[in-house]
């Protein structure tokens, strides 16, 4: 159970598409820490399966903590669900997880679909990519 008040700086999301405006140093220290706690549930055969932003708890000190662990499952039980909730699959969600905290753009969620051109975050990173903007 995750106890909000602990929490004051509410979850990532919030800071990346409303609150307010984070700087590069902040972005990283945050994804450093999610890596980390990644890092530590796949160390001991367990996945997370619900990496996202509103996933992310920022403290006082704006340190990032992993939460919502109600997903959490070790390699076994990932097994029985066909490798879905696998650190592999954490592996890929924390990539979106880190396109969104540096372009600051949400994603689209399962079962979304963009009815505007340029509101897809992978599309948004691929066309980037292709033309080698740095923006």
């Amino acid at each position: 159970m995750v106890v909000y008040e602990f929490y004051p700086n509410g979850s990532l999301d919030k800071w990346l598409f409303g609150v307010g405006v984070l700087p590069w140093s902040r972005r990283l220290k945050i994804v450093k820490d999610v890596a980390k706690a990644l890092s530590f549930l796949h160390s001991k055969g367990l996945a997370h399966k619900n990496m996202k932003t509103t996933r992310v708890f920022l403290d006082v000190s704006f340190r990032a903590l992993l939460g919502d662990y109600g997903f959490v499952l070790s390699s076994y039980e990932s097994r029985r669900f066909e490798g879905a909730m696998s650190p592999k699959a954490d592996v890929f969600k924390f990539g979106v997880f880190v396109l969104e905290v540096v372009s600051g753009r949400k994603r689209l969620e399962d079962g979304q679909v963009s009815t505007e051109e340029g509101k897809d975050l992978l599309d948004f990173a691929w066309r980037m990519h292709e033309c080698n903007d740095k923006a």
